[in-house]
Protein backbone atom coordinates (compact mmCIF):
# COMPACT_ATOMS: atom_id res chain seq x y z
CA UNK A 1 0.00 0.00 0.00
CA UNK A 2 1.42 3.39 -1.04
CA UNK A 3 2.24 6.26 1.28
CA UNK A 4 1.01 9.79 0.53
CA UNK A 5 3.18 12.67 1.67
CA UNK A 6 2.23 16.34 1.96
CA UNK A 7 4.22 19.50 2.57
CA UNK A 8 4.72 20.33 6.25
CA UNK A 9 3.13 23.74 5.84
CA UNK A 10 -0.05 22.01 4.64
CA UNK A 11 -0.44 20.01 7.85
CA UNK A 12 -3.82 20.59 9.54
CA UNK A 13 -5.02 22.45 6.44
CA UNK A 14 -6.70 19.56 4.69
CA UNK A 15 -10.12 18.04 4.96
CA UNK A 16 -13.20 20.21 5.40
CA UNK A 17 -11.40 23.52 5.93
CA UNK A 18 -12.32 26.23 3.44
CA UNK A 19 -9.12 26.74 1.42
CA UNK A 20 -9.85 30.45 1.08
CA UNK A 21 -9.25 33.26 3.55
CA UNK A 22 -12.56 34.75 4.69
CA UNK A 23 -13.67 38.27 5.52
CA UNK A 24 -16.48 39.36 7.81
CA UNK A 25 -18.41 42.62 8.16
CA UNK A 26 -19.36 44.43 11.39
CA UNK A 27 -22.00 47.14 11.72
CA UNK A 28 -21.85 49.42 14.76
CA UNK A 29 -24.91 51.23 16.09
CA UNK A 30 -24.96 54.68 17.65
CA UNK A 31 -26.14 53.07 20.90
CA UNK A 32 -22.96 51.00 21.22
CA UNK A 33 -24.44 47.81 19.81
CA UNK A 34 -22.90 45.80 16.99
CA UNK A 35 -23.81 43.06 14.55
CA UNK A 36 -21.34 40.85 12.70
CA UNK A 37 -21.53 38.30 9.89
CA UNK A 38 -18.96 36.24 8.00
CA UNK A 39 -20.63 34.61 5.01
CA UNK A 40 -17.74 32.25 4.23
CA UNK A 41 -18.07 30.41 7.54
CA UNK A 42 -21.72 31.12 8.32
CA UNK A 43 -20.73 32.96 11.51
CA UNK A 44 -23.04 35.60 13.00
CA UNK A 45 -22.89 37.44 16.31
CA UNK A 46 -24.24 40.54 18.04
CA UNK A 47 -23.49 42.41 21.23
CA UNK A 48 -22.57 45.73 22.78
CA UNK A 49 -19.30 47.57 23.35
CA UNK A 50 -16.06 46.25 21.89
CA UNK A 51 -16.59 42.97 19.98
CA UNK A 52 -14.88 40.12 21.83
CA UNK A 53 -16.71 37.04 20.59
CA UNK A 54 -15.79 37.15 16.92
CA UNK A 55 -14.00 34.54 14.87
CA UNK A 56 -10.31 35.37 14.42
CA UNK A 57 -9.14 36.80 11.15
CA UNK A 58 -10.16 39.71 8.94
CA UNK A 59 -13.16 41.97 9.64
CA UNK A 60 -14.37 45.12 7.91
CA UNK A 61 -16.29 47.68 9.99
CA UNK A 62 -18.70 50.37 8.82
CA UNK A 63 -16.48 53.05 10.34
CA UNK A 64 -13.62 55.30 9.27
CA UNK A 65 -9.93 54.62 9.72
CA UNK A 66 -9.44 56.54 12.98
CA UNK A 67 -12.41 54.90 14.70
CA UNK A 68 -11.35 51.44 13.59
CA UNK A 69 -7.80 52.04 14.74
CA UNK A 70 -9.00 52.95 18.23
CA UNK A 71 -11.16 49.82 18.55
CA UNK A 72 -8.51 47.54 17.02
CA UNK A 73 -6.19 48.17 19.97
CA UNK A 74 -8.61 46.31 22.22
CA UNK A 75 -9.05 43.29 19.96
CA UNK A 76 -7.10 40.05 20.17
CA UNK A 77 -6.62 37.60 17.31
CA UNK A 78 -8.60 39.78 14.89
CA UNK A 79 -7.70 42.26 12.18
CA UNK A 80 -10.23 45.05 11.72
CA UNK A 81 -10.25 47.40 8.73
CA UNK A 82 -12.21 50.52 7.82
CA UNK A 83 -15.31 50.62 5.64
CA UNK A 84 -13.36 51.47 2.46
CA UNK A 85 -11.31 48.25 2.56
CA UNK A 86 -13.13 47.02 -0.57
CA UNK A 87 -12.30 50.34 -2.30
CA UNK A 88 -15.98 51.27 -2.51
CA UNK A 89 -17.21 52.26 0.92
CA UNK A 90 -19.98 50.33 2.61
CA UNK A 91 -22.28 53.28 1.94
CA UNK A 92 -21.43 53.12 -1.77
CA UNK A 93 -22.23 49.41 -1.84
CA UNK A 94 -25.53 50.11 -0.09
CA UNK A 95 -26.29 52.70 -2.78
CA UNK A 96 -25.49 50.21 -5.53
CA UNK A 97 -28.02 47.72 -4.16
CA UNK A 98 -30.67 50.16 -2.96
CA UNK A 99 -30.04 49.53 0.74
CA UNK A 100 -29.63 53.04 2.12
CA UNK A 101 -31.97 53.60 5.05
CA UNK A 102 -32.57 49.88 5.56
CA UNK A 103 -32.19 48.38 9.04
CA UNK A 104 -28.77 46.87 9.78
CA UNK A 105 -30.24 43.36 10.00
CA UNK A 106 -31.60 43.85 6.44
CA UNK A 107 -28.48 45.27 4.85
CA UNK A 108 -25.74 43.37 6.73
CA UNK A 109 -26.35 39.99 5.02
CA UNK A 110 -26.08 41.65 1.60
CA UNK A 111 -22.94 43.64 2.40
CA UNK A 112 -21.28 40.64 4.07
CA UNK A 113 -22.05 38.44 1.05
CA UNK A 114 -20.71 41.03 -1.39
CA UNK A 115 -17.50 41.35 0.65
CA UNK A 116 -17.19 37.55 0.68
CA UNK A 117 -17.65 37.26 -3.08
CA UNK A 118 -15.23 40.05 -3.96
CA UNK A 119 -12.52 38.77 -1.62
CA UNK A 120 -12.91 35.16 -2.75
CA UNK A 121 -12.87 36.06 -6.44
CA UNK A 122 -9.70 38.09 -5.92
CA UNK A 123 -8.04 35.08 -4.31
CA UNK A 124 -9.17 32.84 -7.17
CA UNK A 125 -7.51 35.18 -9.68
CA UNK A 126 -4.29 35.18 -7.66
CA UNK A 127 -4.31 31.38 -7.28
CA UNK A 128 -4.36 31.03 -11.05
CA UNK A 129 -1.02 32.91 -11.13
CA UNK A 130 0.44 31.43 -7.95
CA UNK A 131 3.32 29.61 -9.65
CA UNK A 132 4.31 32.62 -11.73
CA UNK A 133 4.31 34.71 -8.54
CA UNK A 134 6.55 32.13 -6.84
CA UNK A 135 4.13 31.07 -4.11
CA UNK A 136 4.04 27.39 -3.20
CA UNK A 137 0.76 27.56 -1.31
CA UNK A 138 -2.22 29.97 -1.23
CA UNK A 139 -1.74 30.27 2.52
CA UNK A 140 1.53 32.07 1.88
CA UNK A 141 -0.15 35.02 0.21
CA UNK A 142 -3.45 34.87 2.08
CA UNK A 143 -1.75 35.86 5.32
CA UNK A 144 -0.25 38.85 3.51
CA UNK A 145 -3.67 39.85 2.21
CA UNK A 146 -5.23 39.76 5.66
CA UNK A 147 -2.62 42.18 6.98
CA UNK A 148 -2.97 44.74 4.16
CA UNK A 149 -4.69 48.07 4.72
CA UNK A 150 -7.05 47.50 1.76
CA UNK A 151 -7.92 44.80 -0.74
CA UNK A 152 -6.25 46.72 -3.58
CA UNK A 153 -3.07 47.02 -1.53
CA UNK A 154 -3.30 43.32 -0.65
CA UNK A 155 -3.46 42.41 -4.34
CA UNK A 156 -0.58 44.78 -5.07
CA UNK A 157 1.53 43.10 -2.40
CA UNK A 158 0.91 39.59 -3.73
CA UNK A 159 1.32 40.64 -7.37
CA UNK A 160 4.47 42.68 -6.68
CA UNK A 161 6.92 40.09 -8.17
CA UNK A 162 5.12 40.28 -11.52
CA UNK A 163 4.80 44.07 -11.55
CA UNK A 164 8.49 44.38 -10.65
CA UNK A 165 9.30 42.96 -14.07
CA UNK A 166 8.29 46.27 -15.64
CA UNK A 167 10.31 49.42 -15.72
CA UNK A 168 13.77 49.90 -14.34
CA UNK A 169 15.87 49.69 -11.20
CA UNK A 170 17.95 52.72 -12.22
CA UNK A 171 17.42 55.65 -9.86
CA UNK A 172 17.38 58.29 -12.62
CA UNK A 173 14.86 56.33 -14.69
CA UNK A 174 12.61 55.90 -11.66
CA UNK A 175 12.77 59.66 -11.18
CA UNK A 176 11.33 60.07 -14.68
CA UNK A 177 8.59 57.57 -13.79
CA UNK A 178 7.56 59.53 -10.70
CA UNK A 179 7.56 62.82 -12.63
CA UNK A 180 5.30 61.27 -15.27
CA UNK A 181 2.88 59.56 -12.92
CA UNK A 182 -0.52 61.16 -12.29
CA UNK A 183 -3.40 59.13 -10.87
CA UNK A 184 -6.89 60.35 -11.69
CA UNK A 185 -8.31 63.85 -12.15
CA UNK A 186 -9.79 65.93 -9.34
CA UNK A 187 -11.10 69.46 -9.08
CA UNK A 188 -11.10 70.78 -5.52
CA UNK A 189 -14.11 72.28 -3.77
CA UNK A 190 -16.76 70.26 -5.59
CA UNK A 191 -17.17 67.25 -3.34
CA UNK A 192 -20.36 68.70 -1.85
CA UNK A 193 -22.69 70.37 -4.38
CA UNK A 194 -24.55 73.62 -3.60
CA UNK A 195 -28.29 73.48 -3.01
CA UNK A 196 -29.18 74.08 -6.65
CA UNK A 197 -26.86 71.36 -7.99
CA UNK A 198 -26.42 67.62 -7.73
CA UNK A 199 -23.36 65.38 -8.04
CA UNK A 200 -23.84 62.26 -10.17
CA UNK A 201 -21.37 59.38 -9.92
CA UNK A 202 -21.24 57.43 -13.19
CA UNK A 203 -19.01 54.46 -13.89
CA UNK A 204 -18.10 52.27 -16.84
CA UNK A 205 -18.87 48.53 -16.55
CA UNK A 206 -15.96 47.71 -14.31
CA UNK A 207 -14.51 44.47 -15.66
CA UNK A 208 -14.65 45.56 -19.29
CA UNK A 209 -13.10 48.90 -18.41
CA UNK A 210 -10.28 47.32 -16.41
CA UNK A 211 -9.57 44.85 -19.23
CA UNK A 212 -9.50 47.72 -21.73
CA UNK A 213 -7.02 49.77 -19.69
CA UNK A 214 -4.64 46.85 -19.20
CA UNK A 215 -4.88 45.02 -22.53
CA UNK A 216 -1.90 46.79 -24.11
CA UNK A 217 1.69 46.02 -23.17
CA UNK A 218 3.66 48.06 -20.65
CA UNK A 219 7.41 48.76 -20.63
CA UNK A 220 9.49 45.76 -19.64
CA UNK A 221 12.55 45.90 -17.44
CA UNK A 222 15.24 47.05 -19.84
CA UNK A 223 17.88 49.64 -20.56
CA UNK A 224 16.49 53.18 -20.85
CA UNK A 225 18.15 55.82 -22.99
CA UNK A 226 17.82 59.57 -23.52
CA UNK A 227 17.51 61.49 -26.79
CA UNK A 228 17.05 65.22 -27.35
CA UNK A 229 15.28 66.91 -30.25
CA UNK A 230 17.72 68.57 -32.62
CA UNK A 231 17.35 72.27 -33.39
CA UNK A 232 16.45 71.72 -37.05
CA UNK A 233 13.90 69.00 -36.22
CA UNK A 234 10.23 69.89 -35.79
CA UNK A 235 8.21 68.52 -32.88
CA UNK A 236 6.02 66.62 -35.32
CA UNK A 237 8.98 64.95 -37.02
CA UNK A 238 10.58 64.09 -33.69
CA UNK A 239 7.38 62.46 -32.44
CA UNK A 240 6.86 60.55 -35.67
CA UNK A 241 10.44 59.30 -35.72
CA UNK A 242 10.16 58.18 -32.10
CA UNK A 243 6.85 56.41 -32.68
CA UNK A 244 8.32 54.52 -35.60
CA UNK A 245 10.89 52.93 -33.28
CA UNK A 246 8.10 51.21 -31.36
CA UNK A 247 9.93 51.78 -28.09
CA UNK A 248 8.30 52.77 -24.77
CA UNK A 249 8.73 56.52 -24.40
CA UNK A 250 8.43 59.25 -21.81
CA UNK A 251 8.47 62.65 -23.51
CA UNK A 252 9.95 65.77 -21.94
CA UNK A 253 7.51 68.47 -22.99
CA UNK A 254 6.03 71.86 -22.12
CA UNK A 255 2.37 72.55 -22.81
CA UNK A 256 1.37 76.15 -23.56
CA UNK A 257 -2.26 77.22 -24.16
CA UNK A 258 -3.05 78.14 -27.75
CA UNK A 259 -5.49 80.77 -28.93
CA UNK A 260 -8.57 78.73 -28.06
CA UNK A 261 -10.11 78.13 -24.66
CA UNK A 262 -8.75 75.08 -22.82
CA UNK A 263 -11.60 73.31 -20.95
CA UNK A 264 -11.02 72.76 -17.26
CA UNK A 265 -11.14 68.97 -17.62
CA UNK A 266 -8.27 69.21 -20.12
CA UNK A 267 -6.37 71.47 -17.74
CA UNK A 268 -6.74 68.97 -14.93
CA UNK A 269 -5.73 66.18 -17.31
CA UNK A 270 -2.48 68.10 -17.84
CA UNK A 271 -2.30 68.79 -14.08
CA UNK A 272 -3.23 72.45 -14.43
CA UNK A 273 -5.86 72.23 -11.68
CA UNK A 274 -4.56 69.30 -9.67
CA UNK A 275 -4.22 70.83 -6.23
CA UNK A 276 -2.38 67.78 -4.90
CA UNK A 277 0.73 69.01 -6.71
CA UNK A 278 0.35 72.69 -5.88
CA UNK A 279 1.66 75.01 -8.59
CA UNK A 280 3.97 72.40 -10.09
CA UNK A 281 3.15 71.51 -13.70
CA UNK A 282 4.11 68.19 -15.18
CA UNK A 283 6.74 68.10 -17.90
CA UNK A 284 6.80 64.34 -18.51
CA UNK A 285 4.12 62.57 -20.58
CA UNK A 286 3.61 59.26 -22.38
CA UNK A 287 2.41 59.09 -25.97
CA UNK A 288 -1.30 58.68 -25.17
CA UNK A 289 -1.17 61.93 -23.21
CA UNK A 290 0.77 63.83 -25.88
CA UNK A 291 -1.82 62.96 -28.53
CA UNK A 292 -4.68 64.23 -26.38
CA UNK A 293 -2.94 67.38 -25.14
CA UNK A 294 -1.90 68.37 -28.67
CA UNK A 295 -5.57 68.99 -29.47
CA UNK A 296 -5.70 71.86 -26.96
CA UNK A 297 -2.13 73.01 -26.27
CA UNK A 298 0.99 73.98 -28.13
CA UNK A 299 3.09 71.00 -27.09
CA UNK A 300 6.81 71.57 -27.31
CA UNK A 301 8.61 68.24 -27.03
CA UNK A 302 12.28 68.72 -26.14
CA UNK A 303 13.42 65.14 -25.68
CA UNK A 304 12.56 61.59 -24.76
CA UNK A 305 13.49 58.87 -22.28
CA UNK A 306 12.98 55.53 -24.01
CA UNK A 307 13.02 51.91 -22.95
CA UNK A 308 13.94 49.06 -25.27
CA UNK A 309 11.08 46.56 -25.02
CA UNK A 310 7.51 45.87 -23.91
CA UNK A 311 5.83 43.10 -21.91
CA UNK A 312 2.25 42.10 -21.06
CA UNK A 313 0.68 43.90 -18.12
CA UNK A 314 0.80 41.88 -14.89
CA UNK A 315 -2.42 43.58 -13.82
CA UNK A 316 -4.03 42.57 -17.09
CA UNK A 317 -3.05 38.94 -16.50
CA UNK A 318 -4.83 38.96 -13.14
CA UNK A 319 -7.94 40.40 -14.77
CA UNK A 320 -7.94 37.65 -17.40
CA UNK A 321 -7.68 35.10 -14.60
CA UNK A 322 -10.58 36.76 -12.79
CA UNK A 323 -12.76 36.61 -15.90
CA UNK A 324 -11.95 32.94 -16.43
CA UNK A 325 -12.62 32.06 -12.79
CA UNK A 326 -15.98 33.84 -12.93
CA UNK A 327 -17.19 31.65 -15.77
CA UNK A 328 -16.06 33.54 -18.86
CA UNK A 329 -16.93 36.92 -20.36
CA UNK A 330 -20.74 36.69 -20.18
CA UNK A 331 -21.09 35.47 -16.60
CA UNK A 332 -18.28 37.70 -15.37
CA UNK A 333 -19.67 40.89 -16.85
CA UNK A 334 -23.15 40.19 -15.51
CA UNK A 335 -21.86 40.05 -11.93
CA UNK A 336 -21.63 43.21 -9.84
CA UNK A 337 -19.14 41.57 -7.44
CA UNK A 338 -16.83 40.52 -10.27
CA UNK A 339 -16.83 44.14 -11.37
CA UNK A 340 -15.79 45.33 -7.92
CA UNK A 341 -13.07 42.68 -7.75
CA UNK A 342 -11.85 43.90 -11.16
CA UNK A 343 -11.71 47.49 -9.94
CA UNK A 344 -9.64 46.41 -6.94
CA UNK A 345 -7.24 44.58 -9.25
CA UNK A 346 -7.00 47.65 -11.50
CA UNK A 347 -6.43 49.86 -8.46
CA UNK A 348 -3.72 47.52 -7.24
CA UNK A 349 -1.53 48.66 -10.13
CA UNK A 350 -1.44 52.13 -8.56
CA UNK A 351 -0.90 51.00 -4.97
CA UNK A 352 2.52 50.87 -3.37
CA UNK A 353 3.19 47.32 -2.22
CA UNK A 354 5.94 48.59 0.06
CA UNK A 355 7.03 52.06 1.20
CA UNK A 356 7.97 53.35 -2.23
CA UNK A 357 5.78 55.67 -4.28
CA UNK A 358 3.19 53.87 -6.45
CA UNK A 359 4.56 55.73 -9.46
CA UNK A 360 7.93 53.99 -9.33
CA UNK A 361 6.95 51.16 -11.69
CA UNK A 362 6.38 51.61 -15.40
CA UNK A 363 3.17 49.59 -15.13
CA UNK A 364 1.69 52.14 -12.73
CA UNK A 365 2.74 55.08 -14.92
CA UNK A 366 1.26 53.65 -18.11
CA UNK A 367 -1.97 52.34 -16.55
CA UNK A 368 -2.62 55.63 -14.72
CA UNK A 369 -2.17 57.60 -17.95
CA UNK A 370 -4.30 55.21 -20.00
CA UNK A 371 -7.03 55.39 -17.37
CA UNK A 372 -7.20 59.16 -17.59
CA UNK A 373 -7.03 59.17 -21.39
CA UNK A 374 -9.77 56.53 -21.71
CA UNK A 375 -12.19 58.63 -19.63
CA UNK A 376 -11.68 61.85 -21.56
CA UNK A 377 -14.18 61.24 -24.43
CA UNK A 378 -16.96 60.60 -21.90
CA UNK A 379 -15.95 63.59 -19.77
CA UNK A 380 -16.01 65.79 -22.87
CA UNK A 381 -19.45 64.46 -23.87
CA UNK A 382 -20.84 65.22 -20.40
CA UNK A 383 -19.28 68.70 -20.39
CA UNK A 384 -20.86 69.48 -23.76
CA UNK A 385 -24.35 69.05 -22.27
CA UNK A 386 -23.69 71.15 -19.15
CA UNK A 387 -22.02 68.91 -16.55
CA UNK A 388 -18.83 69.92 -14.71
CA UNK A 389 -16.11 67.47 -13.70
CA UNK A 390 -15.68 66.70 -10.00
CA UNK A 391 -13.40 63.66 -10.21
CA UNK A 392 -12.42 60.82 -12.50
CA UNK A 393 -10.47 57.70 -11.55
CA UNK A 394 -10.53 53.99 -12.50
CA UNK A 395 -13.44 54.57 -14.89
CA UNK A 396 -15.54 56.31 -12.22
CA UNK A 397 -16.61 59.79 -13.35
CA UNK A 398 -18.39 62.16 -10.96
CA UNK A 399 -19.88 65.34 -12.39
CA UNK A 400 -21.82 68.29 -10.98
CA UNK A 401 -25.08 69.27 -12.66
CA UNK A 402 -27.65 72.04 -12.08
CA UNK A 403 -30.96 70.76 -10.72
CA UNK A 404 -32.71 71.25 -14.04
CA UNK A 405 -34.78 68.33 -15.33
CA UNK A 406 -34.12 68.93 -19.01
CA UNK A 407 -30.38 69.29 -18.47
CA UNK A 408 -30.26 66.16 -16.29
CA UNK A 409 -32.03 64.26 -19.06
CA UNK A 410 -29.30 65.34 -21.48
CA UNK A 411 -26.56 64.31 -19.04
CA UNK A 412 -27.88 60.81 -18.30
CA UNK A 413 -28.59 60.21 -22.00
CA UNK A 414 -25.05 61.31 -22.94
CA UNK A 415 -23.62 59.06 -20.24
CA UNK A 416 -25.59 56.03 -21.49
CA UNK A 417 -24.42 56.69 -25.05
CA UNK A 418 -20.84 56.66 -23.74
CA UNK A 419 -21.40 53.33 -21.95
CA UNK A 420 -21.63 54.86 -18.45
CA UNK A 421 -24.17 53.79 -15.83
CA UNK A 422 -25.40 55.06 -12.47
CA UNK A 423 -25.76 53.26 -9.13
CA UNK A 424 -29.25 51.87 -8.51
CA UNK A 425 -30.22 54.45 -5.88
CA UNK A 426 -29.13 57.34 -8.10
CA UNK A 427 -31.36 55.88 -10.81
CA UNK A 428 -34.26 55.81 -8.34
CA UNK A 429 -33.60 59.38 -7.16
CA UNK A 430 -33.53 60.79 -10.68
CA UNK A 431 -36.62 58.83 -11.65
CA UNK A 432 -38.50 60.32 -8.70
CA UNK A 433 -37.40 63.77 -9.87
CA UNK A 434 -38.99 63.07 -13.25
CA UNK A 435 -35.81 62.29 -15.19
CA UNK A 436 -36.27 59.35 -17.62
CA UNK A 437 -33.48 56.80 -17.24
CA UNK A 438 -32.16 55.36 -20.52
CA UNK A 439 -31.99 51.59 -20.95
CA UNK A 440 -32.38 51.15 -24.71
CA UNK A 441 -29.88 48.67 -26.17
CA UNK A 442 -29.62 50.59 -29.46
CA UNK A 443 -28.32 53.69 -27.66
CA UNK A 444 -25.96 51.96 -25.23
CA UNK A 445 -22.40 52.95 -26.00
CA UNK A 446 -20.70 50.11 -24.14
CA UNK A 447 -19.91 46.56 -25.21
CA UNK A 448 -22.84 44.26 -25.96
CA UNK A 449 -21.64 41.88 -23.24
CA UNK A 450 -22.09 44.68 -20.67
CA UNK A 451 -25.64 45.57 -21.63
CA UNK A 452 -27.39 42.99 -19.42
CA UNK A 453 -26.03 44.24 -16.09
CA UNK A 454 -26.25 47.89 -17.17
CA UNK A 455 -29.91 47.53 -18.14
CA UNK A 456 -30.77 45.63 -14.96
CA UNK A 457 -29.39 48.51 -12.88
CA UNK A 458 -31.03 51.25 -14.94
CA UNK A 459 -34.36 49.41 -14.77
CA UNK A 460 -34.03 49.09 -10.97
CA UNK A 461 -34.39 45.29 -11.11
CA UNK A 462 -32.95 44.48 -7.67
CA UNK A 463 -33.92 40.81 -7.72
CA UNK A 464 -32.28 40.27 -11.10
CA UNK A 465 -29.17 42.13 -9.95
CA UNK A 466 -28.89 39.85 -6.92
CA UNK A 467 -29.63 36.66 -8.87
CA UNK A 468 -26.94 37.38 -11.45
CA UNK A 469 -24.43 38.13 -8.72
CA UNK A 470 -25.39 35.00 -6.80
CA UNK A 471 -23.88 32.84 -9.54
CA UNK A 472 -20.49 33.66 -8.01
CA UNK A 473 -21.41 31.64 -4.90
CA UNK A 474 -21.22 28.45 -6.98
CA UNK A 475 -18.01 26.48 -7.56
CA UNK A 476 -15.96 28.04 -10.35
CA UNK A 477 -16.61 25.23 -12.83
CA UNK A 478 -20.40 25.63 -12.50
CA UNK A 479 -20.73 29.39 -12.98
CA UNK A 480 -20.84 29.53 -16.78
CA UNK A 481 -23.45 26.76 -16.98
CA UNK A 482 -25.67 28.37 -14.35
CA UNK A 483 -25.44 31.73 -16.13
CA UNK A 484 -26.67 30.13 -19.35
CA UNK A 485 -29.54 28.47 -17.49
CA UNK A 486 -30.53 31.67 -15.71
CA UNK A 487 -30.46 33.88 -18.80
CA UNK A 488 -32.20 31.39 -21.07
CA UNK A 489 -35.18 30.89 -18.76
Amino acid sequence: MGIEFQDIEQEDRTGSEDPFSNVGVIFFGEDGSWQAQRTGTGFTAAGEGVPQRLEPGLWVADMGYDQVRAISKELRGMTMRSDSWLKLSIDQIRTAFGLSGKRPDQSLPVIATIAHRVYRLSQEALRDNMGDLRYKSPHEFQSQMERAASLATAIATVNAPAVARTGSSEKRVIEHFTRTYQAGMYIGGRKEPPDDHINLAFHFPRLSYARRITEDDVPASSIWQIANRKDHQSVEDFLENMRQTGRPAIYKAVCQPGEGYVPEHVQVFANGLNTSMGDTHRTRFIDEEIKLLARHYKVSVEGVVAGSKWCPSATGQLLRSLEAAAGGADAARASWSVGLAAENILASALRAARKESPGQTAEAVWIAARDRAAMMPAIEALAEVGASLVSAHYGNITVRCPLDIELLMLVVDAAWECGLILPLESVELLRQMGVPIPAEPSLFGGNDVDYLLSAVVHRRQRNALWSLDGIMDLPADERARQFRILTSA
